[in-house]
């Protein structure tokens, strides 16, 4: 799955629809990695687009259109109970 230009979440060949108008939050789970830039929440330019980081055993949290969180799978999953 990944967050395609519309902000809602993606599967390859489909989307995922969610029930409550997207503050639900869908967690991605099981990647073999997970990019992120180090620093404050915005976009980055220049210099700054060399601060990202390969991250592995993380998920990612998605709620709304934002990513709210990256931490490890068991941290998500105790943060948003299903």
């Amino acid at each position: 799955m990944t967050v395609g230009g519309t902000g809602r979440p993606q599967a390859v060949g489909g989307t995922v629809e969610r029930s409550n108008g997207g503050t639900e939050p869908v967690l991605f789970v099981n990647a073999a990695q997970v990019v992120t830039c180090a620093g404050p929440g915005r976009a980055r330019r220049g210099a700054e687009m060399n601060d990202a980081a390969i991250r592995t055993d993380v998920g990612v949290a998605v709620v709304g259109e934002r990513i709210a969180a990256v931490e490890s799978v068991a941290e998500l999953r105790q943060r948003y109970p299903s």
